[in-house]
């Protein structure tokens, strides 16, 4: 699949614009960059940095959508991606 990093950069620039923003399934604070993550927990960093691909994983995404026929390869990504 292709990622739109430009949408990616901007949805966190949003997210994390003077907010503390904090995991709801896990209750850890996250951090917008791995950098930033590093800098403050150090090889914890995976647990605090956002994923802002998908909040439900493409796979999944793809499993529900593979038997509707009026949707195209095309239909199926961009749903993925939003």
């Amino acid at each position: 699949m292709y990622e739109d990093k430009a949408a990616m950069s901007a949805f966190k620039a949003r997210v994390f614009e003077g907010v503390r923003v904090i995991d709801p399934a896990t209750g850890l604070e996250l951090v917008a960059t791995q950098a930033e993550a590093k800098a403050r927990w150090g090889d914890d960093l995976a647990k605090h940095c956002m994923e802002t691909d998908h909040v439900i994983p493409a796979k999944e995404v793809h499993r529900q959508l593979q038997d509707r026929p009026f949707l195209t390869d095309q239909d199926r990504l961009e749903l993925a991606n939003d």
